[in-house]
């Protein structure tokens, strides 16, 4: 995208998320005045159909005069925060490294500043940086989709242990999350539901003892409880694995097994759509996380995630990543407001 500005100069914008069309974002600006700038994003995006909650910008990205390009000063700074106390903003700034540093000096010797300086500015304002492109999208993806929590407190579901216990590390080791203890009124509603074999902590494994029914009410249960401000869930997409291998399998469709292979999928579009409603009626965020993403992308349970435009995480520490940054946003805003 080419921004141009009222003499005519043409701005170049690396990526803004889902923005696309001929026309310019900030026509006849040379300078972003929070005031009349969100209102005029805020009408060209709506033109274009799409969200004004979210901006994710590159280095050289949505045009701050002199921002990145020139680094940080004390009045281009309360411009920028006056935009991240309405929209995220998500950064990639290359030039950390010694190499990246000569690099950038060949380029734009403004952008190999000292790291540690550019960090500390850069979350007074309220900027979510990531590390690499990938983790950039990732992130712009989950504030795009998910409600931004109300806390830090975290509520691990799988369907195995060994998952839990890499999330568990995962969350422990992480910035701002709280892998928190299970409210006692919320394990009696779970004894409910589980046999006695269930972990009866957080992670929640439910050891193999799931009904069909199980999944969808445990996850209503928790994600309306007080003391819970997110919810991470493992295991899906297990059923439309099984379902795959015997659809492909030599005896399918005879012998009942067209039959099984529907209840299959059926169950795991189920699930998907009870995380999604859960989400929405709790105003909570809920992450799935699954390797079938990337190894099995027509799983139904990840197409129907992604058919409802969401993400659904590659991994469990990816999901932890880009929950840490949706917490730590959530922290920032609540204090500057």
């Amino acid at each position: 995208i080419i921004l141009k500005t009222k003499n005519k100069k043409t701005i170049s914008c690396d990526i803004v998320v889902n923005v696309s069309g001929p026309d310019s974002i900030l026509e006849n600006q040379d300078e972003i005045k929070f005031v009349t700038s969100l209102k005029r994003i805020t009408k060209k995006f709506n033109e274009r159909g799409f969200s004004t909650n979210k901006i994710f910008m590159l280095e050289n990205g949505i045009y701050l005069p002199g921002t990145f390009s020139n680094n940080f000063n004390p009045g281009r700074e309360t411009i920028i925060k006056a935009i991240t106390k309405k929209l995220p903003i998500v950064l990639v700034k290359g030039g950390t490294t010694m190499g990246g540093q000569r690099a950038a000096a060949s380029h734009t010797g403004s952008l190999a500043s000292d790291s540690k300086i550019f960090e500390g500015m850069a979350r007074q304002a309220g900027i979510t940086r990531a590390p690499n492109i990938e983790s950039a999208f990732e992130i712009a993806a989950t504030f795009a989709t998910q409600p931004l929590p109300s806390g830090p407190r975290v509520l691990v579901l799988t369907t195995a242990g060994g998952w839990g216990v890499v999330t568990a590390d995962a969350i422990s080791n992480s910035s701002e999350l709280v892998l928190t203890p299970l409210p006692n009124d919320l394990k009696e509603e779970i004894n409910k539901l589980l046999p006695p074999r269930w972990s009866k902590n957080n992670p929640i494994d439910l050891a193999g003892g799931e009904t069909r029914d199980t999944i969808p009410e445990l996850l209503s249960i928790a994600s309306k409880h007080p003391e819970i401000d997110s919810i991470i869930q493992l295991g899906l997409g297990i059923q439309g694995n099984t379902a795959n291998l015997v659809r492909t399998g030599k005896f399918y469709p005879d012998h009942g097994l067209e039959r099984i292979v529907n209840f299959h999928e059926r169950q795991e579009r189920r699930y998907a759509e009870v995380s999604i409603k859960a989400s929405l009626s709790s105003g909570k965020p809920i992450l799935i996380a699954s390797e079938l993403a990337t190894t099995q992308p027509n799983n139904p349970m990840v197409k129907t995630i992604r058919d409802s435009g969401q993400l659904c995480y590659a991994s469990a520490n990816r999901a932890v990543s880009a929950l840490n940054h949706l917490v730590r946003y959530a922290i920032w805003r609540n204090q500057s407001n």
